[in-house]
């Protein structure tokens, strides 16, 4: 294949393919034209910029578990396949209860694994609505196992951490997986080459993409965003070949080789052989890693657990994969076998039978407003009780607001008690270019006639919304500062108070005249989540 120069197009930029070792003259501009013939296809870029900005958020030196949910809410979809995945079997456990919100799930699982949770839910993505989602759900399905086997390897391996060896034993085949998405008929070429000829994998993509399926995984996976070590991962190292480990990140990258091919393992080797295999494979390995048989038999059986887990959650049906006779034959004979009808194996397949179906992701919460509000509360109870830091109590509180209303924007403002000022703290909405912090105006209220509407909601302690807040006498009641930052045609806001004194104030907008309509029951809830978040900051003093 000799792919036509393009013009750049946004996204992965051209100057992201200098990836060192990976290409080098004619393979950079080979992997080039790669890279800019995929941003052409409308569903890329789409979800490059998805795993970009959570990627951003998660390096960043300021990046907080609120700039990380924020970026999660801004996809609706993304948020409910979240939570659904968070409250299903392989996370449920962790919860305790059900979750409703990111920042709850956040809180519970941690920064980590919400970000390698979102990346795989994204990585996924790929392969719905596309005519061959077959052949790209048996590469999901193998990119998992192999990151699974990583993440549970890594504490005993390498003691690092244990999600960002998820990620990288999901994107150890990244190259593969991007170019059976884009380059289908080049990946079936590639796999015909290497039957035909014995070639290794990269050897058949040089020969026919211009570039290693190692250079195009590892160029994608620096153009998103990913640190050095997840890129410096992708390469795969091979015992005896490579010297002993001299890079700092080598740790992670021989964790992600291993466990790439002990998935290989199961999938090519009979039970009998298994063994021997991977006790071979330990050997190889021990310059790198120190891992006995025994060990890594303990992580294979978790991984394959889990796999069949995420595959019941994806509503991919393993038993159609070739996948799925390894995996039952490698699970151990004392386990009890799955229940569930997806991972029967059938006496004679149907004719329509496939492994990818098209039902939504199982468990699916009622998107309901009172629901929402009625989940929110519970979950803040939860926190109560819990005795949480007040800023995820809080970060809770205002997310549940953002969801259930579905408005534009939220923000929790707190009083600063050293300059005497109601200050936003954190923030909801598709806004970044206006940080919390602007909303901010200086107490204490006066309840004069002509106080600013803030200054004056406050000092009244009185829940007000705002239809339309073009009218005349709300018009010349707005502070200069509101005008020229937020300026919005309809809101809401609840005051806090604590002891005769207003501590917090919760503030949320629409961008259109008379679309923020709450109906009595509603409001009652929204005054019971309130309430709740008084108390967490009374109980904070």
């Amino acid at each position: 294949m000799k792919p036509a120069p393009a013009s750049p197009a946004p996204g992965i930029a051209v100057a992201k393919v200098a990836v060192t070792g990976a290409a080098t003259g004619a393979a950079s501009g080979a992997l080039a034209a790669l890279l800019q013939q995929m941003q052409r296809r409308s569903d890329f870029p789409a979800a490059s910029a998805a795993i970009v900005a959570i990627n951003r958020v998660a390096s960043s030196e300021d990046g907080d578990a609120t700039t990380l949910a924020s970026a999660i809410l801004k996809d609706y979809a993304l948020t409910k396949r979240i939570l659904r995945l968070v409250n299903s079997v392989p996370y449920g456990q962790f919860a305790g209860q059900r979750v409703s919100t990111i920042s709850r799930a956040i809180v519970i699982l941690g920064v980590d694994t919400i970000r390698s949770m979102t990346v795989s839910l994204l990585l996924f993505d790929q392969i719905r609505d596309r005519a061959r989602a077959e052949s790209l759900a048996i590469e999901f399905l193998r990119a998992s196992l192999a990151a699974l086997i990583a993440r549970a390897l890594c504490p005993i391996a390498i003691r690092g951490n244990a999600e960002e060896a998820y990620l990288c034993g999901l994107f150890h085949s990244l190259g593969r997986i991007i170019a059976c998405c884009y380059f289908h008929d080049e990946a079936q070429s590639i796999r015909h080459l290497r039957e035909r000829e014995h070639l290794d994998e990269d050897q058949a993509a040089a020969r026919v993409l211009g570039v290693s399926y190692e250079a195009l995984g590892m160029a994608v996976a620096q153009g998103w965003g990913f640190p050095d070590s997840i890129v410096h991962s992708l390469q795969r190292l091979v015992p005896g070949r490579d010297p002993s480990p001299g890079h700092p990140l080598d740790g992670l990258r021989a964790l992600s080789s291993f466990s790439a091919t002990v998935a290989e393992l199961i999938e090519s080797t009979l039970p009998a052989e298994r063994s021997a295999a991977i006790e071979r494979l330990c050997r190889r390995y021990r310059d790198y890693l120190t891992l006995t048989p025994k060990q890594v038999d303990g992580a294979t059986e978790a991984a394959i657990d889990g796999l069949f887990d995420l595959a019941a959650i994806f509503n991919l049906d393993i038993a159609r994969s070739p996948l799925g006779e390894p995996l039952r034959q490698a699970r151990r004979t004392a386990a009890a076998p799955p229940a569930s009808p997806p991972f029967a194996v059938p006496a004679e397949p149907e004719p329509d039978a496939a492994l990818v179906h098209d039902e939504p992701l199982r468990a699916e919460p009622i998107n309901d407003c009172d629901a929402l509000l009625t989940a929110g509360i519970q979950e803040l109870s939860n926190a109560l009780l819990d005795d949480g830091p007040l800023a995820d109590i809080l970060r809770i509180g205002a997310e549940t607001v953002f969801r259930a209303l579905t408005v534009r924007r939220v923000i929790l403002c707190l009083r600063d008690g050293r300059t005497q000022r109601m200050v936003g703290r954190l923030a909801f909405g598709d806004d970044p270019a206006q940080p919390p912090g602007r909303f901010q105006f200086p107490l204490p209220a006066e309840n004069a006639a002509d106080a600013p509407l803030f200054n004056l909601i406050l000092a009244q302690d009185i829940d007000v919304l705002v239809a339309n807040a073009a009218d005349a006498k709300i018009r010349e009641r707005l502070p200069d500062w509101y005008r020229a930052h937020f300026d919005a045609p309809s809101f809401l806001v609840m005051p806090m108070r604590l002891r005769q004194s207003s501590v917090a104030m919760l503030y949320a907008d629409v961008a259109a005249a008379g679309a923020l309509q709450i109906a009595p029951k509603t409001f009652a809830l929204l005054r019971t989540l309130r309430n709740q978040l008084v108390l967490a900051i009374k109980q904070q003093r």
